[in-house]
């Protein structure tokens, strides 16, 4: 686990898969690193005693060989180990990337089948909406034509009730 001031400094304190995989690989950067400069030194050393040209040559060289070699190989290993993680760690990722980018090819095709749909049952309320308007127009014209054939109707029958009133006046004359 990395520590807040690196989640701060490295992720925008936001601690997500992403942080974390930038983490393991300055850890085994650090790691690596630090066995890489421990190996120089050792390696340096190695050749120093290996190379000796003093009187004290044989032990310089027995001792190289007996100690500083079998040191030196140890962190070779170690240096190889800490290659093989990092190797292993980017197949993990990429692993993991593709198998996120399967998921997100299967969610953008449900999102489309969804929007699709959405976009159809929109028409149908756009069209079923427009048949509501439709039918209120014509209720509403339906409407006024009622109310204009009713008016034209009291005004028949009052004209018929003045005409029988005329017509009866004029008779009884």
């Amino acid at each position: 686990m990395c520590d807040s001031n690196f989640i701060r400094r490295e992720c925008n304190y936001k601690n997500d898969y992403e942080c974390q995989r930038k983490c393991n690989i300055s850890k085994l950067r650090e790691l690596y690193n630090s066995e890489l400069q421990n190996y120089y030194t050792t390696y340096n050393e190695y050749l120093k005693y290996k190379y000796d040209r003093s009187s004290n040559q044989a032990i310089m060289r027995a001792r190289a060989e007996s100690e500083l070699r079998p040191k030196v190989v140890r962190i070779n290993r170690r240096l190889n180990k800490v290659l093989t993680d990092l190797k292993s760690n980017i197949e993990h990722t990429q692993s993991l990337i593709k198998k996120q980018e399967g998921d997100i090819k299967v969610k953008n095709n449900l999102i489309y089948r969804r929007n699709n749909r959405l976009s159809k049952m929109n028409d149908t309320i756009n069209g079923r909406s427009d048949e509501l308007q439709t039918k209120e127009r014509q209720m509403e014209t339906g409407g006024e034509r009622n109310s204009y054939k009713r008016l034209s109707m009291y005004v028949l029958i009052i004209l018929n009730i003045l005409a029988i009133v005329f017509l009866t006046r004029y008779l009884m004359k």
